[in-house]
């Protein structure tokens, strides 16, 4: 199916900051020493929260919520998440090429590289619930979440002076992937030239493109995708800036469509692949507000800091 030609175009919040009320006061020397002392320890608490704020994050974002899929693809046989969920299906020309990062900064693991040139399938299939923890565990939430991966291409944008995927470039999608998808479809991919990333849904025999944000990238260039959605609205960001705002989510794949997952990297038939390397994936059940968006400095200084080694090297090559 090529879900492009069906489109004319296609939060927890922490507020833990305790209120000290005096509730009397003194003139004595001793009084106005110690209430001093307080304000300079307060002084001190606010600054050392500023500072260890931003350390605090990326240890969030390296020790992240157990989303599926989410952390490492490894290849031969099973390409288990770091979570323990195994695959429904999955292709054996997948390649899950190694990324040398140091572990302490939570960066570390495979990258899954999907691209035969769309000439053979290729595909990687995950349930939409599962039960590997002893209780009912959701792998992807299409009403609303936050979706969240690195995407390195093997391809350039046309803008780039290269000829971008060839074909719609599928990133992650589940549903009703049938002509028209009266059932449902969600999905984020690039268009054929890579000039432009969508979030959209097919329902109804209708398309719709909730968001839409231009892309120009060159050939083995890691960049950061983040979608974010509920009903009511969405938001792209692309290397950790807002790249576009849309409307909110409006066909959620039927429950009769569950039993055939969510695939990685491609179309359910294998064919409309991203032609590239993804790493990282992680999946919310709720909008994140940019968030983790914001760790892409630190993410894009570690892969590039990775590459410029001595062992290092691009799993994009």
């Amino acid at each position: 199916m090529n879900i492009y030609s069906h489109s004319s175009a296609i939060s927890s919040q922490v507020s833990a900051t305790p209120a000290n009320q005096s509730a009397t006061s003194s003139n004595s020397p001793n009084m106005r020493t110690a209430f001093r002392s307080r304000l300079l320890r307060a002084a001190l608490r606010i600054c050392c929260f500023a500072v260890f704020l931003p350390l605090f994050s990326l240890r969030v974002f390296a020790q992240s919520p157990p989303a599926i899929p989410n952390g490492s693809f490894y290849f031969p046989p099973a390409f288990e998440s770091g979570w323990g969920c195994a695959p429904i299906a999955y292709t054996t020309n997948l390649i899950s090429e190694p990324v040398g990062l140091d572990p302490q900064d939570g960066l570390y693991g495979s990258a899954l590289i999907l691209d035969t040139t769309n000439l053979t399938p290729a595909f990687l299939n995950y349930n939409i619930i599962d039960t590997n923890y002893g209780t009912t565990h959701r792998n992807i939430f299409y009403a609303s979440g936050t979706i969240l991966f690195y995407f390195a291409p093997n391809w350039a944008s046309v803008s780039q002076g290269g000829t971008g995927p060839g074909e719609t470039a599928c990133f992650i999608g589940g549903g009703d992937w049938s002509s028209n998808s009266p059932n449902g479809l969600f999905t984020i991919y690039a268009d054929a030239d890579g000039s432009n990333l969508y979030f959209g849904g097919v329902g109804d025999g209708d398309s719709e493109t909730y968001a839409s944000a231009p892309i120009s990238w060159s050939s083995n260039t890691w960049h950061q995708i983040g979608v974010e959605y509920t009903g009511d609205d969405c938001e792209i960001y692309v290397d950790g800036a807002l790249a576009a705002t849309g409307n909110g989510v409006m066909y959620v794949p039927a429950r009769s469509t569950w039993s055939n997952g969510f695939f990685i990297g491609s179309d359910n038939t294998g064919y409309e692949q991203d032609r590239g390397a993804l790493f990282d994936i992680f999946v919310w059940g709720v909008e994140c507000g940019g968030y983790y968006s914001n760790s892409w400095p630190f993410v894009s200084n570690a892969l590039a800091a990775w590459q410029a080694s001595p062992g290092g090297g691009f799993v994009a090559a």
